[in-house]
């Protein structure tokens, strides 16, 4: 028997940052535009970090007078393993990635090297650590000792992690997707994108992504540690290409007995309030690149260019925006809280295998998640402007505050509002119009 899902109403509900993520695939952004309009991390805002420069250049001004047992980003000097290892040809996307598996493995064990030098030195926790967009290690420790690693040689800098929580919400909005599918000579409906939905994790047995839609074929998959295979009828894996979960069903960076990662090859996303209710990540990803449901349950199989208004209506689920792109998910969330290993995630990304090959790598992420008032150099961002000049788009939630809860932070915060949103190396997207003004401060959240 089919249960029905819901994880939005039809075209109209639509999450911020997955109906952008498939606009930019619809619209037809093209492949250089992030690279061309990408940061070198000395041009972020707020950055203090410096090859040349002193120690203290190198430490995050959130760091430098921050106390007790802090989680960091420790950003090593080099180019990362895509960047160090492909033709500027690669990069710019005008060919495929070369395979460079030896060279990347030995960056990938250079950098654990490093990580658990910087570690035993701190008398720190190894989180983890990156290797393909950037070179570093995540850890946790006393503030103090951290920064001392600031006088190491190889040391480009040290931020702080800010935890991010999920960020997603409905909108009642006209996308008029079905006219850019229909429109003649374009009918861009995301064919041969792949999407890394970086989030709680898909369901990738819901009928939206050609699965069974069951309540049994969804328990069976959660007893899995891999994904199923494609024969399993479990999983589409024309869709649901790969993923991976960097964290397990208990993790919460903010809850210290949770806070430990248990990873395994099984992305599936979680029914927090029972089957039927749909996860976030499940959310995000159908927005993105739904197949669509059909009124009687199953996966709609038809063309997307031949879709009529009124056969949309009739749906009961509608497409995503782009519902022809594949999907990749790496789940960064536990069922519940929030998460400290974005920076993994989006190293995941370039390499979703872990091969060395950078073939399977992602073109465009989707970021529905994220920190409100997160400091300008928080690591994330120095990351998704290192993979926008490798060629790799990311859209990110703006997040969604309420006016209140804006304007007491802003009065707080003296105007400065800043998120890792922020940068030109990537869309951003708010799903609140509004528009807030104080003396002396302007802040438009569209």
């Amino acid at each position: 028997m089919t249960t029905p899902h819901a994880p939005r109403r039809r075209m109209k509900a639509v999450g911020a940052t997955g109906l952008s993520a498939a606009l930019a695939l619809t619209l037809g952004v093209p492949a250089t535009f992030s690279a061309a309009h990408a940061q070198s991390p000395q041009q972020v805002e707020g950055s203090t970090a410096s090859a040349s420069g002193n120690a203290a250049s190198r430490i995050s001004p959130g760091l430098q007078k921050a106390e007790g047992q802090i989680t960091v980003y420790v950003q090593f000097k080099g180019k990362g393993a895509y960047e160090q290892t492909q033709s500027a040809a690669v990069l710019a996307r005008k060919e495929a990635p070369a395979n460079r598996q030896a060279q990347v493995q030995a960056i990938a064990a250079q950098v654990q090297s490093q990580a658990q030098s910087v570690a035993a030195a701190s008398g720190a926790k190894l989180m983890y650590t990156t290797h393909n967009a950037m070179r570093g290690a995540a850890i946790t420790g006393d503030a103090a000792q951290i920064r001392a690693l600031a006088e190491r040689p190889d040391v480009e800098r040290i931020s702080p992690i800010i935890a991010k929580e999920r960020m997603n919400s409905g909108s009642e909005i006209d996308t008029k997707t079905l006219a850019t599918w229909t429109r003649e000579n374009t009918g861009y409906t995301g064919k041969g994108v792949k999407i890394a939905v970086v989030d709680s994790g898909v369901d990738y047995t819901h009928a939206d992504f050609g699965g069974p839609g069951t309540v049994d074929s969804y328990l069976k998959a959660k007893a899995m540690t891999e994904l199923p295979s494609a024969d399993s009828g479990l999983i589409d894996r024309n869709k649901f290409i790969g993923g991976i979960d960097l964290v397990g069903d208990d993790y919460n960076a903010s809850v210290a007995e949770k806070s430990t990662p248990q990873p395994d090859n099984n992305p599936l996303d979680c029914r927090p309030d029972g089957f039927g209710s749909g996860g976030h990540g499940t959310h995000v990803a159908g927005t993105a690149a739904g197949y669509g449901v059909t009124a009687n349950g199953t996966t709609y199989r038809g063309d997307y260019k031949n879709l009529t208004e009124e056969q949309l209506k009739g749906m009961s689920i509608g497409p995503g925006t782009a519902p022809d792109a594949q999907i990749l998910a790496i789940r960064v969330f536990g069922c519940y809280g929030n998460s400290s290993v974005v920076m993994k995630a989006l190293d995941t990304v370039m390499d979703p295998n872990g091969d060395g090959d950078f073939s399977d790598r992602a073109d465009i992420v989707n970021l529905s998640l994220g920190g409100e008032f997160a400091p300008a150099d928080d690591p994330e961002s120095y990351m998704i402007n290192t993979m926008a000049r490798q060629g790799v788009f990311t859209v990110a939630a703006a997040g969604t505050p309420t006016p209140i809860r804006v304007a007491r932070r802003m009065r707080l915060r003296r105007c400065r509002w800043r998120t890792p949103t922020v940068r030109l190396s990537r869309l951003t997207v708010s799903a609140r119009p509004r528009r807030l003004v104080w003396s002396g401060c302007r802040v438009i959240i569209r």
